[in-house]
């Protein structure tokens, strides 16, 4: 009995998965730091150590716009910022 070959993989696709892997994983990192930092809230940690937890969960945040930012395209951002302007202006053009 003969077997069909494989399909050819589609390397589009395989790009694809990847990029939404590191988006979740980014995301996954980003939340358990910020429920860490929430814990010693609640646990009424030491005031230094807390600093030390909620600068490393806003750095990790920023990274993970940035991460964003790079595997969607810049461009989405820009789409994102376009919209956000014209909603503030409420659509006229004459206000800045």
């Amino acid at each position: 009995m003969k077997t069909l070959p494989d399909p050819a993989p589609t390397p589009g696709l395989h790009r694809a998965l990847n990029k939404k892997r590191l988006l979740t994983a980014g995301a996954v990192v980003c939340l358990v730091v910020w429920l860490a930092f929430a814990t010693a809230l609640v646990l009424g940690i030491d005031g230094t150590l807390r600093l030390v937890m909620l600068t490393v969960a806003l750095l990790l945040t920023e990274g993970l716009v940035w991460l964003s930012a790079a595997v969607l395209g810049i461009t989405a951002f820009q789409m994102r910022r376009k919209i956000l302007h014209k909603l503030m202006r409420g659509g006229r053009p004459d206000v800045r």
